[in-house]
C-alpha cells in the first residue's frame, strides 16, 4: 500500500464538510463486516509504513520488515488512534490498536527471500 493511501472505506453518516468542500462519499449503504475489518487492516497497515515502524523490501514488495524502533511503534499507535478518532471512535479502539499489533507482529526481522537468494 503506498504511503499515502487513505482508509477505502467510509461510512456515510461520518460524511462531513471540511475546509476544502465535501468529502467524497466512498461507500453505499451499510458496511460489511468483512469491509470493516478490511478497513482496520488498511488502516494498521498505512499507519504501521507511515511512522516507519516497518517498511517493504525493495526487491520484495509483499515482505514487511520490522523495525524494532519503539518510537516509530509509538508513533504509529498514535496514528491509528486518531484514524478511529477521525472515524468516529464510535467502536472499540482495542480493535484497532489490536490491528495494529497483528501487523507489526506478522512483520519479519529481515526478508527470508533474501537470505535464500544470498544463499544460492
Amino acid at each position: 500500500m503506498p504511503e499515502s493511501a487513505s482508509i477505502r472505506m467510509v461510512n456515510p453518516s461520518l460524511i462531513t464538510e471540511g475546509d476544502h468542500g465535501p468529502r467524497e462519499q466512498r461507500c453505499e449503504g451499510p458496511m460489511s463486516l468483512d469491509s470493516y475489518v478490511t478497513e482496520i487492516e488498511h488502516a494498521a497497515e498505512a499507519a504501521a509504513l507511515h511512522s516507519q515502524a516497518v517498511y517493504r523490501c525493495p526487491a520484495h514488495p509483499s515482505v514487511s520488515i520490522r523495525t524494532e524502533n519503539y518510537y516509530a511503534e509509538r508513533y504509529a499507535r498514535a496514528l491509528m488512534t486518531l484514524m478511529w478518532e477521525r472515524r468516529g471512535g464510535d467502536d472499540d479502539r482495542e480493535l484497532w490498536i489490536d490491528a495494529l499489533g497483528d501487523c507489526l507482529g506478522q512483520a519479519t526481522d529481515g526478508c527470508p527471500a533474501c537470505d535464500i537468494c544470498a544463499a544460492a
